[in-house]
């Protein structure tokens, strides 16, 4: 039981208790009272109070100086001054907590305003957002390509003029682009179902045909002893021109009536694919009988030389006029062999050229012209000159474009006969490459101040041909391939995409804020108007040989356009990109250092960087990095010319610095096992 002592103490306790109790509540009350009161008091009055109050305690403080001073400190006056600035003293700590009291009132509503404001900031920032988001998905809308985009249809005035009344439906269609597209596809889909019922019987036509080729080779089989009669007929000539028996297998009886340099390509081209490529394709076309009727003429013509030229030489000189049309020289000077060699040269089974080589008799040179490609590729808008037959094969080396004949006996021929006439003679017949006469065995002897080579000068060579033809073929076999992938990016890149082959990638980051606009076709004119063209061609890095297309990508406000130049020979010579930047000003290489590093970093290190696999997709790979480093551009510029306030163009990639050295380089080499971009 508990003792009285600890009664009494845990009474005194719960009389504290209650007693703090009771004072906490008053000052509580007091607290809320004086807070009343501080709204309802007006603070100018506070203030006027206060400075009173302060008066009179001076005035009280001063007198009870005075007092002390005269010491009257014990007296009745004394005390009264006293007390009363000790009340004064109460009065400005009421003023004082009165004044907190406003204090925390304002400071809580501003607390609230901020509040406000803070939920407003943020409701805009989700806005932004949201507009954002939408914005991307109507840019994303906008850049969408429908399969029926990759579709080539047949223009809509051709669309009217064969398709039936049933499909066309002119009266809906007319007026409603989305139903002509519907018709016009479904006029696609009917034509391609007859297209592939023609393909059926074709390919039972080509079965039958087979067939009939097959009995035919049996025939053929049993004309060997023929064509060896025909081998020994020709081993004279294979001994005058140095061509070994075991290298010759003719593969077409026509051929001991080609001459001499088409015979050498012919037996060397046998030769090299029997060694080397078996999917090489060689044949002989032309006319066999004027072939024949032209060699015996040819004979003859050699028999009578001795006797014409005693009689030019007793006959006296006499001027007459020549009546000979300037036509019928023009046609003799250009006439050709009837018969030409082809050689079809394959990448794969569903790829290959077939080039057709042709002997001009008077100008005693070979010519060189694509006859077909397989597959057929459409030159489209952008693909310009570079799929050209007459073109295809322009600077299979260095600076061979075929323009003028080898053969320096051709001056004074040529001299008979307009410029135009030749250039057009060339385009339907071919061109005289240096390479075509290399693998026909023919080499011309240089001109000298001395004397002037003719024919009897020129001599045919095997041994030439031997040493050029696998090159050349090689060289062929490259150019069609690399034409090929240059019309599938040019393609691609009309539809608005970069074509980036999987093997390279990873050399780019995946994220890119630029956006590709558009790939048009331009012009050398066009070229020569930006400001930077004047440097390129005094150097040599551009002529009217190359094909000139423009390109344009944007971010932004910001703008970039430029000249790409793609040369005959690529991707030997790798295609040259000249940029105009326009953002607050038009800006080049001539006039900022940054746009000329930019230049430097897209013709140069791009292509430096790329693996030889990648080598046919030069172009998408320059263009992709172009994109990256226009990227890196713009991040750069806007972080160095933004001081305060918020940046144009955010920063999305990870940078080691923004810029080094005094030329305030770019950091643009990208590493993509850190995901980062430094400065090269």
């Amino acid at each position: 039981m508990a003792t009285a002592r600890e009664k009494k103490v845990k009474r005194i306790k719960s009389q504290e208790v209650s007693q703090a109790v009771a004072v906490t509540s008053n000052i509580a009350d007091c607290f809320l009272l004086e807070e009343d009161e501080s709204q309802k008091r007006e603070a100018d009055k506070d203030y006027v109070l206060f400075k009173k109050t302060c008066d009179e305690i001076r005035e009280h403080m001063k007198e009870i100086l005075r007092l002390k001073e005269e010491k009257k400190s014990d007296t009745d006056e004394f005390e009264e001054h006293r007390v009363n600035t000790c009340m004064l003293f109460l009065v400005l700590k009421k003023l004082n907590r009165l004044d907190k009291h406003r204090c925390k009132r304002v400071r809580e509503s501003v607390s609230e305003v901020k509040q406000k404001v803070d939920n407003f900031h943020l409701q805009l920032q989700n806005l932004q957002y949201e507009v954002m988001h939408l914005q991307k998905e109507v840019t994303k809308c906008l850049e969408f390509r429908s399969k029926d985009e990759e579709i080539e249809l047949v223009p809509v005035e051709e669309f009217y003029k064969e398709a039936p009344a049933k499909i066309s439906r002119p009266t809906e269609t007319k007026n409603d682009p989305h139903q002509l597209t519907l018709a016009r596809l479904e006029w696609e889909l009917e034509q391609r179902k007859r297209l592939s019922e023609k393909l059926h019987k074709t390919e039972s036509q080509k079965q039958e045909y087979q067939q009939e080729i097959e009995k035919k080779k049996e025939c053929l089989e049993n004309l060997q002893p023929t064509l060896k009669s025909i081998l020994e007929a020709t081993q004279p000539l294979h001994k005058e021109l140095g061509i070994p028996l075991q290298a010759t297998q003719l593969q077409h009886k026509s051929a001991e009536f080609l001459p001499r340099p088409l015979y050498v390509l012919y037996v060397q081209a046998c030769a090299y694919k029997e060694a080397c490529d078996q999917n090489l394709h060689i044949n002989i076309e032309g006319n066999v009988e004027e072939a024949k009727t032209f060699q015996t003429q040819a004979e003859q013509d050699d028999d009578d030389s001795g006797d014409s030229d005693q009689e030019e030489a007793s006959t006296v000189k006499r001027h007459r006029r020549s009546t000979i049309d300037r036509e019928e020289i023009t046609k003799n000077v250009l006439s050709k062999h009837p018969l030409t060699v082809s050689i079809t040269v394959k990448c794969n089974k569903e790829t290959s050229m077939c080039v057709n080589f042709s002997y001009l008799l008077h100008l005693h040179i070979v010519t060189a012209l694509v006859k077909s490609i397989t597959p057929h590729l459409s030159s489209g808008v952008s693909a310009g000159d570079l799929l050209k037959p007459d073109l295809l094969l322009n600077c299979l080396f260095p600076n061979d474009f075929g323009k003028e004949s080898p053969n320096p006996a051709n001056h004074y021929q040529l001299k008979k006969i307009s410029n135009d006439q030749f250039e057009s003679f060339l385009t339907q017949n071919g061109r005289p490459y240096h390479w075509a006469q290399r693998i026909a065995g023919l080499e011309f002897l240089p001109v000298t101040n001395e004397n002037l080579p003719s024919w009897e000068d020129t001599k045919v060579n095997y041994q030439i041909s031997a040493s050029s033809m696998e090159m050349t073929l090689r060289s062929m076999h490259s150019r069609l391939q690399a034409r090929i992938a240059l019309h599938a990016q040019l393609s691609s890149l009309e539809r608005g995409t970069i074509p980036v082959p999987s093997d390279v990638t990873d050399l780019f980051p995946t994220k890119v804020s630029i956006i590709f606009k558009s790939w048009t076709c331009s012009t050398w004119d066009e070229f020569l108007t930006h400001p930077s063209s004047a440097d390129i061609t005094e150097l040599g890095l551009a002529t009217e040989d190359h094909s000139v297309f423009k390109a344009t990508v944007e971010r932004g406000l910001a703008k970039l356009s430029t000249f790409v130049l793609i040369p005959p020979d690529y991707p030997a010579t790798s295609s040259l990109f000249l940029l105009t930047v326009n953002w607050k000003s038009e800006r080049t290489g001539r006039n900022d250092p940054a746009v000329l590093e930019l230049e430097q970093e897209v013709n140069v290190y791009c292509v430096e960087m790329l693996p030889a696999s990648a080598r046919n997709y030069i172009l998408s790979c320059q263009l992709q990095h172009l994109l990256v480093s226009f990227d890196i551009y713009l991040e750069t510029e806007s972080a160095r010319d933004t001081i305060e306030g918020p940046r144009e163009f955010s920063q999305g990639k990870v940078l080691t610095r923004s810029a080094r050295g005094r030329s305030r380089s770019k950091p643009y080499k990208y590493l993509p096992n850190y995901g980062l971009f430094t400065h090269r």
